[in-house]
Order: C-alpha cells, then structure tokens, then sequence
C-alpha cells in the first residue's frame, strides 16, 4: 500500500493498521483490504503511533503527543518539551522518546487532559523507547539508556 507521505512507523490491532505517515499524519486501513483507508491529520510531523485499547497514541514531533480514538477523532493532546520521536504505553502512562528533552512521562488516565508526572534526562538524543516490565528502555544517540518505570 503506498501511502502519501513518508511512513515512520506501524501499529497493527485486530482489523485495522494505524500508520505514522510523518507529514500526513496518521492513516488507517483495514488490514484485509489494504486499499480502504482513513487518514487523521495532526500538526506537525507523525513519528510513531502506537495501538492500546480503543485508542491510539501519537509521537507527532514538535506538538507533542497525540491521543485519538480508534476512530481517529482526537482525544487529547500534550505538547512535550522537545521533539516527540517516539512513545511507549503501559497502563495509564506514555513514555516518550524526547529528543534533547530525553524521556518524559505523561499521565493518560483522563484522555481528554493529558499531563506529565516525571522525566528523565537522557545523556544524548532520545529518538526510541520500549518499555519491559518495571524498565524503559531509550535509544540516545550513542548511549542505550534504561530507567525504572
């Protein structure tokens, strides 16, 4: 399936796909057909997505994170303090991947009304992050950092 920007990133749920199409923001197809597909703007540039539940979780850059409904109507929004690289979800909590900003935590339990509980400063670039267990795993730059969750 081609898409009409550059796509960075996939998340794959039951029947349906969700991709960060960077410049297009986020485009949903049905997995059987691969041609019927959906597309949600968002503001800036979408890096990753990820698939939890009924909603999907947006790393759009400079505006942050992005929370919509599997529909792709938006939820909620929290503009991070740098550039929203990539994410991770578990439980009620979005670890981002913050570029100069490292890692930050933002409390999802009310959708509508993101906010941040913590961060924490990385020693390079944070562009990837993956949570296992109780830890956060972060691509810095030269550095694999891991913190407690």
């Amino acid at each position: 399936m081609d898409t009409p920007g550059d796509a960075r990133d996939i998340a794959v749920s039951g029947n349906y796909g969700y991709i960060a199409d960077y410049g297009n923001g986020v485009i949903r197809f049905y997995v059987s057909s691969m041609g019927e597909r959906e597309a949600a703007e968002t503001q800036h540039l979408a890096y990753g997505v990820v698939k939890r539940a009924d909603y999907v979780y947006v790393a759009d850059g400079n505006a942050g994170i992005f929370i919509l409904n599997v529909n792709l109507s938006e939820r909620g929004s929290f503009d991070t303090n740098g550039t929203a690289y990539d994410l991770a979800v578990l439980g009620r909590y979005v670890y981002v991947a913050d570029g100069q900003s490292g890692l930050r935590v933002i409390n999802s339990a009310d959708r509508g009304r993101p906010y941040e509980v913590g961060y924490y400063d990385t020693s390079g670039e944070a562009k990837g992050v993956a949570i296992e267990g109780n830890l956060a795993y972060v691509a810095d730059g030269d550095n694999l950092g891991i913190y407690d969750c």
